[in-house]
């Protein structure tokens, strides 16, 4: 039986949710009604219950061991379909873009009138021998043409990861992993295929 890759994370999702249901329905201790006809029969009812127990316990351990043989299938499929290496340059492109989206919010623009007018008051109150003429002032170096240049960067940014993300859907659809007849067989007692 073969899956692709998004069925398989859904089914891996499907037995875990299922490992952990039977985990908290497993029984360690066996209600027995005291009376004298039931006497007996104790012995034999603690060692059937003993039984289910060993059963469910091999049960769990066998599917534990299908989920992590389905999740390593998947980790071999992504990185043979280059998924992995799609998933890393997304999130660099991601990053990368954060960035830009961080800066261009709140470029301020070089205004050359307000920069001369602001450079004259500060002469003008240094040539009055004003206690508090400032030594230095914010100058703003970036201009227009900056901004145009990172909101294309950021567009070209988001372009690629748009890519990059249909390339991620397309993989996860025509990548499948192959389920062995033993895996099939476990899945299907449990009710899970």
């Amino acid at each position: 039986m073969e899956l692709n890759l998004r069925k398989a994370r859904k089914l891996e999702k499907k037995i875990e949710r299922f490992i952990s249901d039977l985990k908290s329905r497993i029984d360690r201790s066996k209600s027995i009604r005291v009376n004298a006809d039931l006497q007996s029969e104790t012995i034999p009812i603690l060692l059937q219950a003993r039984t289910d127990f060993n059963l469910a316990i091999d049960n769990i351990q066998a599917l534990i061991k299908v989920k992590y043989s389905i999740r390593g299938m998947i980790a071999d499929a992504n990185f043979a379909s280059g998924i992995n290496a799609l998933i890393v340059g997304k999130v660099s492109l991601e990053n990368q873009i954060s960035i830009l989206n961080s800066v261009s919010q709140r470029i301020p623009i070089l205004d050359l009138k307000v920069l001369e007018d602001e450079i004259g008051i500060t002469k003008a109150q240094a040539a009055n021998g004003s206690r508090f003429v400032q030594s230095s002032i914010d100058a703003n170096f970036l201009m227009e043409l900056d901004e145009k240049e990172y909101k294309q960067k950021q567009l070209a940014l988001a372009k690629e990861i748009e890519a990059k993300e249909d390339r991620l859907l397309e993989l996860n659809f025509a990548t499948k992993i192959k389920l062995n007849n033993k895996l099939i067989s476990l899945l299907q007692v449990n009710s899970l295929l």
